[in-house]
């Protein structure tokens, strides 16, 4: 699947479920949130090991839906705000890189 197909899939979603209103913001609320959720299955990590303990193991399924959510949304935004999401972000690699 390319990236646009990717799209596609997301917007067709909306449409179906009738979610293609949200704005801006709110999606961007929306993938702070998905990130807080992603950041839990880690949290307490460093705290374990600074006692010596081995930290636990992680659910790479439940961990990969929280990177979906936040792919989704990102893909939302960056559709709805009519930015090249494949283009920035290969300017912003050029740019890390100059650094």
């Amino acid at each position: 699947m390319t990236f646009e197909d990717l799209k596609g899939k997301i917007i067709q979603m909306d449409e179906n479920k009738g979610w293609s209103d949200g704005q801006p913001g709110d999606l961007a609320k929306s993938i702070m949130l998905e990130s807080a959720e992603l950041l839990e299955h880690f949290q307490w990590d460093d705290t374990i090991r600074f006692r010596g303990q081995k930290a636990l193991s992680k659910n790479k399924n439940e961990i990969g839906k929280e990177m979906a959510d936040i792919l989704i949304y990102l893909i939302k935004m960056s559709t709805k705000m009519d930015i090249d999401l494949i283009h920035v972000t290969i300017n912003k690699i050029d740019e890390i890189q100059k650094r």
